[in-house]
This record gives structure tokens, sequence and C-alpha cells, in this order.
């Protein structure tokens, strides 16, 4: 019965259609499955290498705070410098004016 057989060839290649179709649904989901992660991972390494973005203009803040701070402590020290030179270089001419003093009481005294 040659009907039979080309009907049966029929539903073979049908069936083998119907199993090429499933076995490409399930690649295209595979595929689709896969560009979701790498969609994911791509959002990842975006998300961390902003907040590392963010990490690193914090430290360079921090370190130019720590600059300034460190700027202002310099400045003051030298100003407590200055200050103490001065201070040093008052009391040395107080010092020879008091001996300038000494000497002329000492020498007003001799005269008489």
């Amino acid at each position: 019965d040659s009907h039979a057989a080309v009907h049966g060839s029929h539903s073979q290649s049908h069936h083998d259609l119907h199993v090429e179709l499933d076995e490409m649904k399930e690649a295209r989901e595979e595929m689709q499955q896969d560009l979701v992660e790498q969609r994911n991972i791509l959002y990842a390494k975006k998300k961390l290498r902003e907040e590392m973005d963010l990490e690193r203009e914090e430290q360079q803040h921090r370190a130019a705070e720590l600059e300034e701070e460190k700027r202002v402590l310099r400045e003051e020290a030298e100003r407590v410098r200055e200050q103490q030179r001065q201070w040093a270089s008052e009391q040395q001419q107080m010092m020879e004016t008091f001996m300038q003093q000494q000497r002329q009481m000492r020498e007003e005294a001799d005269k008489l």
C-alpha cells in the first residue's frame, strides 16, 4: 500500500520537523539565557567599576583634605617658630639693655 508508505514517510518527516523546531526553540532559549547572564555580568561589572571610581574619588578627596591639613599645620608651625625667634631676639635685646644699664650704673658709681 503505497499510500500508507507515503503517509508514513510524511508523518515521519513531520515528526522530524517538530523535533527540529523543538531543538531550535531550546537552542534559542539557551541563547537568550546566555544573553541574560552576559547582561547581568556586564551590569555587575559596570556597578563594580562605578563603586571603584567612587571609592577612588573619595580617597583622592581624603588625600587632598589631608594635604590641606598638613599645609595648615606647617604654616602654623612656621608661625610658632617665627614667634619664638622674635621672642628670643626681644629677650636678647632686653638682656643687652639690662647689661648696658648695669655697666652705666657701675661706671657712675665708680665716678663717685
